[in-house]
């Protein structure tokens, strides 16, 4: 699968979201409700099937991280109106060859071959409301397994990168990469059909056919897919032990890497796996995705390890978070696409889109793509357009030797891309667009394929063309139906994440769930609550506006996992707090959502968000003069008033309001970025053009780790520099985004908007009715013990490394099932005895 069609996102910025997504996890619905939920929004929006195109590579910038706070104001709305109650209370060295961690070993893979046998007990287990099925018995497993240290990634070589074309009979010029991987050398390595990108010394991808990238092959698996795979990676080098496992989620073929004893060893469920291998549809290797894992051969040790049957227990238990992942997705819908193809040495015009890469040697032209065929004759200038622009082209396509090239004419830019869902019908000899938009705009497709789907009935099923509006007609581009979408495009996760490793031979202490169970004495005046059913600490703290540590304190809880249905919880600072609360005040940040209704209207909602102690709280606003409020959006502010909590919803009655600085504005600043490290804390700090110096937080004020391009370079930050905010003894400086101020593509200015400032729009027509939800079924249809450790996408340009727990291959029991509607489930638990772990969550290590 091309790098194009995936997340670009910087994730040195992992922190941000970490910390900002505290928001959901303080409510821990149940995840499946959730995803089941965002299935039923997604239908009744009737969304619009996105052009693959549309996926735009991400420049270096943390924009997302508005995104990201938005989810979290919305979440603020769900959690009041949408979620129900939250889940209760062989061996051999390898040898490295031509690139740093492309090992081989004079061994012959492994192939799947596990074949599933009822299991004897089909009562199933109480999971969630529902049952959950073992497909077979679960395994048995050694008494001990290795932990393994990873190495780091390293930048790659050009030398480095010709050696792995020569590895693919690739005989081309080098260009100069997309910079996916940032502040490191990124190389594109192509003949005009093949092509190979290089981010690091272990991360590449292959594509066999440019010509043939846009194109969709089905995800079906191939009887003798395993023999053509083991062939094309051992004559090209790749020898080392794998397992091969049909990856239905990416439509190809996940490549599982052996460790010396012989476990496959994997990322994160549902990320690239190490290697990715798709064929084509005359069952040719096609692509492969690679992100290879490089550790060192003699492991750190020999610890014990729990049975599949503990790992199971752990699974069934929702009051134990800790030391699992857990991630579920969409089933895959019955896909079909159209492409439009064109017929060579004939002169017509195309619409499509330019990528282009800069030659490593200058003396050479650049490298230029029309989705995705290389592009000669007259293409002066598109090298300077942004990657991915959408343009006209008049010319011809040419095959010479079997290359196929596009020769163009003319060109421009100033065309427009369309996007229209809806219905197909003929009439005679046409084949007519209906738009679902409510317009009742029809358009006629120009030369159509004669296997189209007909009289479609949304919203069960989705069709939808992309093209370009001509006297009328629909110049079609691609046309792509979903047979069934009440499914499709979701997931998302659950669990806290695994501990971290206590690999000094001294176990630690963990707290024991048998003392939370006698009770707490209550000092005279506090405030208390009872706990309910489908309570979690992390509810309740959110609840009363304290952090799950403050609570937990309060209450002498040794496991803030575990409390009891019917125990008395004290909560500090309640004082007994009575239904209503005088505030004055009372300090936080302005959110506001407008919320977009199907009769036309709309209604704005104000929110005071308060980060208390690293837990946030929300406080809705009412008041008779909140419009009064708009022009601070985003902005600190101070409100006095009565706060009244109203079925778990803080509402604050405003009676006035201050800002504390009047002169604050969103601004956008050029400096450059250094990577500090301030009382053991890694620190980015900024420095203006101006030679004033800041340190860089995130907007819910936590140390931002993120940088943008290469030491040095000139960069633009969305930024917000509140006068009272300090980090490790430097003002701080609030990003919301940032990007390059010169663009690496044409040398240019760069331009970033203000957008921080501008309230977030909801769509609220036509919510689904979530009433008569019910729980699916589980069936877990294979456990294995894998050793797991965290994709290591972007390590190589890490700037706090050092600081991660995440080095680490270790052992996992890994749980893969599906739910009774088709969703997948994926869960992976910490096979290490407690005695070779922390109390303490390892960060960078979350599901989603």
């Amino acid at each position: 699968m091309n790098d194009k069609f995936t997340n670009k996102t910087n994730p040195e910025a992992d922190d941000l979201a970490q910390k900002l997504q505290s928001l959901a996890e303080q409510t821990q619905p149940n995840p499946h409700f959730v995803h089941e939920l965002e299935g039923r929004l997604r239908e009744a929006h009737q969304p619009k099937v996105a052009s693959l195109f549309a996926w735009r590579e991400i420049t270096p910038t943390l924009g997302w991280a508005a995104l990201v706070i938005a989810v979290g104001l919305l979440l603020i709305w769900s959690i009041r109106t949408l979620v129900p109650a939250p889940q209760p209370a062989t061996n051999g060295t390898p040898v490295k060859q031509d690139l740093p961690g492309l090992f081989v070993k004079p061994t012959s893979p492994v192939i799947n071959s596990d074949t599933a046998t009822p299991a004897p007990d089909n009562t199933g287990y109480d999971f969630r409301g529902a049952k959950l099925y073992l497909k077979q018995p679960l395994p048995e497993s050694p008494a001990q397994a290795n932990i393994y240290q990873m190495k780091q990634d390293q930048q790659a070589t050009a030398e480095e990168v010709r050696g792995l074309a020569a590895r693919f009979g690739l005989q081309g010029e080098m260009y100069i990469a997309y910079d996916y991987v940032f502040s490191v050398n990124n190389y594109y390595f192509t003949d005009g059909k093949q092509a190979l990108e290089v981010y690091s010394d272990r991360r590449f991808n292959y594509i066999a056919d440019l010509s043939q990238n846009n194109r969709y092959f089905p995800g079906t698996p191939l009887p003798n897919a395993d023999t053509i795979i083991s062939d094309f990676l051992q004559a090209h080098g790749f020898t080392f032990p794998f397992k091969i496992r049909f990856a239905d989620f990416f439509g190809g073929y996940r490549v599982d890497p052996l460790a010396p004893d012989g476990l496959p060893m994997q990322y994160e469920a549902f990320t690239f796996p190490p290697m990715l291998v798709k064929l084509d549809q005359a069952g040719n290797v096609f692509s492969i995705d690679a992100t290879l894992i490089d550790f060192e051969a003699a492991s750190v040790g020999t610890y014990g390890i729990i049975s599949a049957q503990e790992a199971l227990d752990k699974l069934l238990n929702d009051n134990e978070p800790g030391g699992k992942l857990e991630f579920f997705a969409s089933a895959s819908n019955q896909q079909s696409q159209e492409w439009r193809s064109y017929p060579d040495d004939q002169t017509l015009t195309i619409h499509g889109y330019v990528s282009s890469n800069p030659p490593v040697d200058s003396n050479q032209p650049p490298f230029i793509v029309i989705d995705g065929v290389p592009a000669i004759g007259n293409t002066t200038g598109m090298e300077k357009l942004d990657r991915n622009t959408f343009i006209e082209a008049t010319g011809q396509y040419l095959v010479e030797n079997g290359l196929r090239q596009f020769k163009v004419d003319t060109w421009n830019s100033n065309i427009e891309e369309v996007y229209v869902s809806g219905t197909l019908r003929s009439e005679g000899d046409q084949i007519i667009l209906t738009s679902d938009d409510g317009s009742g705009k029809e358009y006629q497709l120009i030369d159509p394929p004669t296997d189209l789907p007909l009289n479609t009935k949304p919203p069960d099923s989705q069709l939808a063309v992309s093209g370009v509006i001509i006297d009328g007609k629909m110049d079609w581009i691609y046309i792509q139906y979903f047979e069934n979408s009440s499914h499709g495009g979701g997931g998302g996760g659950g669990g806290l994440g695994f501990y971290q490793l206590n690999l000094s031979g001294t176990p630690m202490p963990f707290p024991s769930p048998t003392a939370t169970a006698s009770p707490t004495a209550i000092p005279a005046g506090e405030g208390t609550y009872t706990v309910q059913e489908n309570d979690t600490l992390a509810s309740i703290a959110y609840r009363f506006g304290v952090s799950v540590k403050q609570l937990a304190e309060a209450n002498n809880l040794p496991d803030t996992n575990i409390i009891y249905l019917g125990q008395t919880l004290i909560i500090p600072g309640l004082q007994q707090q009575p239904s209503e609360q005088k505030v004055t005040d009372l300090r936080g940040f302005l959110y506001i959502v407008i919320h977009k209704k199907g009769d036309g209207t709309q209604a704005t909602e104000y929110n005071l968000i308060i980060n208390k102690d690293g837990a946030f709280l929300s406080y809705l606003l009412e008041g008779s003069n909140l419009n009064e409020l708009d022009a601070h959006q985003a902005m600190p502010i101070l409100v006095s008033g009565t706060i009244e909590n109203k079925n778990g919803t803080n509402i604050l009655h405003m009676d006035s309001y201050k800002i504390p600085f009047p002169d604050l504005h969103f601004q956008i600043l050029k400096g450059t970025q250094t990577v500090s490290e301030i009382n053991g804390q890694v620190v980015i700090l900024f420095t203006d053009v101006n030679g004033k110096m800041y340190a860089q937080v995130s907007p819910d004020g936590s140390p931002d780790t993120s940088t943008v391009g290469r030491n040095g370079d000139q960069v633009l930050v969305e930024s917000l520099a509140i006068p009272d905010e300090t980090l490790g003894g430097y003002p701080a400086l609030r990003v919301y985004s940032s990007g390059m101020a010169i663009s690496p593509k044409n040398g240019q200015p760069v331009d970033i908007p203000i957008t921080a400032n501008q309230p977030f729009v909801v769509d609220d027509t036509n919510q689904p009715d979530i009433s008569n939800y019910v729980q699916p079924n589980l069936t877990i249809e294979s456990v294995e013990l894998i050793y797991f450790v965290s994709n290591p996408y972007y390590q190589v340009s890490d700037p706090i490394y050092s600081l991660r727990d995440t080095k680490y291959l270790q052992p996992v029991w890994h749980f893969q099932g599906h739910y009774d509607n088709g969703d997948k489930f994926d869960a992976m638990i910490q096979a290490l005895k407690q005695e070779f772990l922390k109390p303490e969550i390892s960060p960078g290590l979350s599901p989603g």
